[in-house]
């Protein structure tokens, strides 16, 4: 018996042995009766509710990879370039139009049936589109410090070989710091000194405008402090690099000097990434994934709403890509590049960097390109799942899967084809 059956019950008993009569107050039995009666319903509904079938609510979802096996692998086996619903680039205009969506491919006459507008279609041999290639390929061997451009880079799990592989620290509260607060972390600009083996480096050089340049040797695991890194929410062991080169770091940041460390991510340490987005995959000191791809077509639009253009180092990516529509990779799901199969995670939420110079390390005063960035390239304006209204996004965050490809370490190089084998049925934020 419930709590509530037991207070309906005292109320009745009690009414029952009341007298109207004799009662001093004659209103009580009338009191106790409706009391009691207006208890009871109130159970009877409770009761009906809750027993009533309850509307399906969605669980949480458990990861945002989309994956097909099956299609994925016709679709590398085909020779068709692009799926059907892509966007793609005509070479030259047609019907006033250099764009379009595939509707269908014929492999034995390699032609696309490609709409320029709604209900207005053209076949187009393949020789006549654009098909993306590698136009770019940036490591940044230090977070949040200038990048390096190659016309090669080799691939590991965790991103291109070196990639934020280093991250200079607080040294009072190991602590990432980055050109979000420091600004002036863009113009240190660090070169990598190959060792005996092609896949390590011997030595970090840090140089900057007015400052010596420093070669730091690389300190393994065993051979210099281990410190645990507090990057964002991860805790990231990583070995101390060196007092010379923690004293370059304080002079080169002057005013600013609180104590800063040169660390570099522990030998076999695992960063995972979350698991909601990239279940299986690491990272170094990057935010959050292991390689960042951006289109150089979307950088040329994006440019069209900004008083002053600004360059792709704005944004930092790994990869860069020309050969598209703008912005359409944040539609693709799975692609290879030059045989090696990427997923496409996320499209980058963009934080307040794009507006630091990186030319001079100085913040835009009206934090532009990134006030833009939202305005123009919010979530809920792109009708991502899950996007946030106060969040811009450029570029899309990628991991490697590791499947196929002929080279032996793999690596990319520039000019090097991709091809899209699946779209993502909705684009999570």
């Amino acid at each position: 018996m419930n709590s509530l059956t037991l207070v309906i019950s005292s109320l009745l008993l009690r009414a029952a042995h009341a007298s109207p009569a004799s009662s001093p107050v004659s209103i009580s039995y009338s009191v106790l009766i409706a009391t009691s009666i207006a208890l009871l319903v109130t159970a009877v509904v409770v009761k009906k509710k809750l027993s009533a079938p309850q509307e399906a609510t969605s669980p949480p979802r458990a990861c945002v990879l989309q994956c097909d096996e099956a299609q994925e692998r016709l679709a590398e086996a085909s020779t068709q370039q692009l799926p059907v619903n892509a966007a793609v680039t005509l070479k030259e205009p047609k019907n006033g139009h250099n764009s379009g969506s595939v509707r269908s491919y014929d492999g034995d006459s390699d032609t696309y049936e490609v709409e320029l507008v709604p209900n207005e279609t053209v076949a187009l041999k393949s020789s006549q589109l654009q098909f993306p290639k590698v136009s770019g390929l940036f490591v940044y061997p230090i977070k949040s410090c200038a990048g390096i451009q190659l016309d090669e880079a080799q691939l590991t799990p965790k991103g291109l070989l070196h990639d934020r592989e280093w991250v200079i620290i607080d040294g009072a509260r190991d602590k990432f710091v980055t050109q979000r607060r420091y600004p002036k972390l863009a113009l240190l600009h660090p070169k990598l000194l190959p060792s005996t083996d092609a896949a390590q480096v011997s030595s970090l050089v840090l140089t900057a405008k007015g400052m010596p340049e420093l070669e730091v040797p690389v300190v393994n695991t065993g051979e210099g402090k281990l410190r645990v890194v507090s990057v964002w929410k991860d805790k990231v062991e990583a070995v101390d690099q060196g007092d010379a080169a923690a004293e370059w770091l304080d002079t080169f940041m002057g005013e600013e000097k609180r104590g800063f460390r040169l660390v570099r991510v522990r030998d076999g340490f695992t960063r995972h990434t979350k698991p909601k987005y990239a279940p299986g995959h690491s990272t170094n000191f990057a935010d959050a994934f292991p390689f960042l791809l951006a289109l150089e077509e979307s950088l040329e639009q994006f440019n069209t709403t900004l008083k002053t253009p600004v360059p792709m180092n704005r944004f930092r990516p790994n990869i860069v890509l020309r050969g598209s529509p703008a912005f359409a990779d944040e539609h693709w799901n799975c692609i290879t590049i030059d045989g090696f199969q990427f997923r496409n995670v996320r499209p980058c939420a963009r934080c307040g960097m794009p507006s630091v110079d990186q030319a001079t390390g100085e913040v835009h005063p009206e934090r532009e390109p990134s006030r833009a960035i939202v305005r123009e390239r919010n979530g809920v304006l792109l009708g991502f799942t899950d996007g946030k209204g106060f969040e811009g996004y450029f570029g899309s965050n990628m991991v490697l899967e590791m499947k196929g490809g002929n080279a032996n370490p793999p690596r990319l190089a520039v000019g090097a084809n991709v091809k899209v084998l699946t779209l993502k049925t909705e684009v999570v934020a």
